[in-house]
This record gives C-alpha cells, structure tokens and sequence, in this order.
C-alpha cells in the first residue's frame, strides 16, 4: 500500500488587509472632492471598457458572478470588480504596458483575502531572506498561476504617495533615527501590508499623466546590490514631489506595491 502525503497548499485565507488612499495618489483631490472624484473615474472606467472579463465564484450552493474590467487612462489602468452587478471594489494601478518592470521570484505564499476575489502575494526575490509582499491585480485571472507555481516571472511597480529629495543622511521614514551608510537603499515594511516606506537610487525619469494630471514615472534601484539590484517604476504626481529628481539623485518616500503574473 502507498501512501501519498497531501501537499500543504499555499494559500492562507486572511481578512481584507487595510491600505492607504491609493486613489488619493492618482488623483490629489481635495479631500472634499476626492470621493465624487472617485465615483466618477469609476463610472468612465466601466462605460468606456477595453477588456471586461466574467468570473463566477461558488459560495456554498450559490454561484456569482463577477466581472472584472480594465480600462487605460494614460499612466494608470482602473481596474474595477463587480459582484452580481454591483460594485465591489476598484482600484487605479501604473499601465504595466507602458512601464515594465519584470522579476523572477519564488512564490511560498498566497495571502487571500477573505472575500476570495483579492489577494496579497509573498514573493522571493534572488534568495529565501529577501521577502516583499504585493497586491496582485491579477488574482482573478491567474490565481491558479499563483497558488499552483513555485516560481513566477512579474511585472512589478509602485504608485508613490509622496517623495523627497534626499538619501539616508535625511530619512524620515519608519526607521528615521538609525545611522545608514551613505549610498544605502532598502525597503522597509509600513502600517500597512504591500506598502513601504523606501530609500533609492534614481536610474531613469519619465513624465507620464495620471488620468489628466502631470505625473512622473520614476525607475528607482529601492534595495540590493550591484549582482541583485531591485528597480522598481514609481508613479507619483508631480505635486507629491519636492521636484523633478535626475538620475543618480537619492530620493525617499513611501509608495503601494502592486504587480501581475507574466506569460
């Protein structure tokens, strides 16, 4: 007789993981406006779609069904997920087409959330010790990829809430006190899962628009070493940054990590 040993699965079903204001980050609304400013992106995202995907998920005897929609606004995809019709949860994220990022990393876990339609991601960058977490835009989709792969490649990128103009020397962020070395860079986990407060190296500037708003694409070495650098895209409105920041410069801020399988 054998005896086959059942495969520990991957995924840990936890409750929805709080955030920042991602959408205040794209928009940089007042904050009496930004919930009518909120709606009324949402309601463009869903009536001018470029990609509608239905879904159904089982609950027990009932089976709904959900439709995830993507739509392009210059710089930023919305994304926006419907149950039976009603709106359930939207989200802005950087146009990876636009701005590539692509890694390799381990997959050990899968921080699903409880509704089962969104999920958070641990993933391994170049060795075991070297962990971050993102929030995969992509679930719906590629849960399967997620849950079933030891190994994926992704695209990942950050939408930045605010930076500043300066290295270690100046860090005022969850570690501010603690002496680093000159030229250091690192990520450092925030309140929030999937968010972090980061001192980089900038490598490349770009101008893009968030939805209609002057907004910079910058490409940030955020930790590692010369043989494993971690450059990310960073998306933020110009009006969160001190100023335009040129190759080379160090800059510091905190910023929501989002990403998606590859083919």
């Amino acid at each position: 007789m054998f005896f086959f040993r059942r495969k520990k699965s991957k995924i840990q079903v936890v409750e929805s993981i709080p955030h920042g204001s991602h959408w205040s980050a794209v928009l940089g609304e007042e904050p009496e406006k930004e919930s009518q400013a909120i709606l009324g992106t949402i309601d463009q995202a869903v009536q001018n779609s470029q990609s509608a995907t239905v879904f159904e998920l089982k609950k027990g005897r009932k089976t709904q069904e959900i439709v995830l929609i993507e739509t392009e606004f210059n710089a930023i995809t919305v994304s926006v997920i419907l149950v039976e019709n009603e709106l359930w949860s939207a989200y802005p994220k950087l146009n990876s087409s636009l701005f590539p990022s692509q890694h390799k990393a381990e997959i050990p876990t899968v921080l699903e959330w409880d509704n089962h339609i969104e999920a958070q991601i641990v993933a391994e960058l170049f060795r075991p010790e070297v962990k971050l977490e993102f929030f995969a835009t992509d679930y719906l989709k590629n849960k399967d990829k997620y849950v079933d792969a030891k190994s994926l490649h992704l695209n990942l990128s950050g939408i930045a809430y605010a930076i500043g103009i300066g290295g270690a020397e100046s860090f005022e962020g969850s570690r501010s006190g603690i002496k680093f070395a000159p030229n250091f860079t690192g990520l450092f986990p925030s309140e929030y899962r999937s968010e972090y407060d980061f001192i980089g190296e900038i490598k490349e500037v770009q101008t893009a628009k968030f939805l209609e708003k002057d907004a910079l694409v910058l490409y940030t070495k955020v930790c590692g070493t010369e043989e494993e650098e971690f450059t990310l895209p960073l998306g933020v409105l110009k009006s969160s940054v001190e100023r335009t920041p040129q190759k080379g410069e160090f800059v510091q801020g905190a910023f929501w990590l989002a990403g998606n399988t590859l083919k």
